[in-house]
């Protein structure tokens, strides 16, 4: 069964809804047909810089994993809601909680326990831009900038054109991120993140310069 497009308004994941809260900024949000743009990835080459963290590196772990979300809502609440239906506001608030609270600041979780609609609740940033981020954890194989050989943590949307990277566990990737306000490595399809085995130019170019 589809998932209802108010849950993926909430998490940007759960399938291809009408209209996306925080739309990606750098291209169009939906197709000529109603659809949510995928942004296709732009090969470049990542500029060394002052606070970008430039490596390769391969995926160890993602969460929460996108395909997860139609089964936690399930266990939570019994079933999903009808299609067409907005799930209830003390539905969204508990989920976002469930899910995410090992994400959320004391501010974010004051808002998201305070607010009096479910578009109040849209209107939240977890991580950066995100409603719906996704924690991604890499093992750096190669550092060129503001990183060095190990983990590293950074987050990134949770795609279906919020501007999230459609990483998958195992893959290999050159990496582009910078750190937003409160700290946080972030990566999104704007950037010069892109597949290791489609940036072999650009890691060399990173090598010699």
């Amino acid at each position: 069964m589809k998932p209802p497009a108010a849950i993926s308004k909430l998490a940007m994941a759960l399938c291809s809804a009408p209209l996306l809260v925080h739309a990606c900024h750098c291209l169009p949000t939906l197709r000529p047909d109603g659809r949510p743009y995928q942004p296709p990835l732009t090969i470049k080459i990542p500029e060394k810089r002052p606070g970008a963290a430039i490596f390769v590196g391969t995926v160890e772990s993602i969460y929460p994993k996108n395909e997860d979300f139609p089964q936690i809502w399930k266990t939570l609440f019994g079933k999903m809601p009808s299609e067409g239906e907005e799930p209830p506001l003390e539905h969204l608030r508990r989920f976002i909680l469930h899910v995410y609270g090992g994400m959320l600041t004391p501010p974010i979780r004051e808002r998201i326990a305070k607010a009096a609609s479910v578009d109040e609740i849209h209107q939240v940033n977890i991580i950066a831009r995100w409603l719906g981020p996704r924690r991604i954890i890499f093992r750096v194989t190669e550092a060129f900038s503001e990183t060095t050989i190990g983990s590293f943590t950074l987050y990134t949307g949770s795609g279906g054109g919020d501007c999230g990277i459609d990483f998958r566990k195992g893959q290999r990737w050159l990496v582009d991120a910078y750190k937003d306000d409160a700290g946080n490595w972030i990566a999104h399809t704007c950037s010069a993140t892109a597949p290791a085995s489609q940036s072999k130019l650009a890691i060399a170019h990173l090598r010699t310069h």
